[in-house]
């Protein structure tokens, strides 16, 4: 689940596949990282870096963002899934909100903090 505490600093993305490859390229980011990938007008996914450690295994929150606010569809464990799995996994869930047939396992997502400039805790 997405830490309500943690400020996060998002990055943009281009695509899904482009997020899938960064986040499998590099197999640890601070714990403050996030990426957001517009897919259309007031409508993006944001996967938040939702790990309890750099140390272990890295957990993101894949969230949509949306005029209504921010929903949590799952967390998917980034380190365990090659580039393939996990393109698999967000475009999947990208057709399935364009099909409205798309399921919030945890539901709406607190306002997210803001990052402080230019480190905070996390990733000083």
């Amino acid at each position: 689940m997405v830490h309500d505490t943690r400020p996060y600093n998002i990055g943009s993305i281009a695509t899904l596949p482009e997020a899938a490859r960064e986040l499998t390229r590099v197999r640890s980011w601070v714990l403050c990282q996030g990426f957001e990938v517009s897919v259309a007008p007031d409508v993006s996914w944001l996967l938040l870096n939702d790990s309890l450690s750099e140390d272990g295994a890295q957990e993101y929150a894949i969230c949509l963002r949306t005029a209504e606010g921010i929903k949590q569809v799952d967390s998917y464990t980034v380190s365990w899934a090659t580039e393939q799995e996990l393109a698999e996994f967000l475009l999947k869930a990208e057709a399935d909100r364009q099909a409205g047939t798309l399921a919030f396992l945890y539901g709406q997502v607190a306002p997210l903090r803001p990052h402080p400039s230019p480190s905070c805790s996390r990733c000083a």
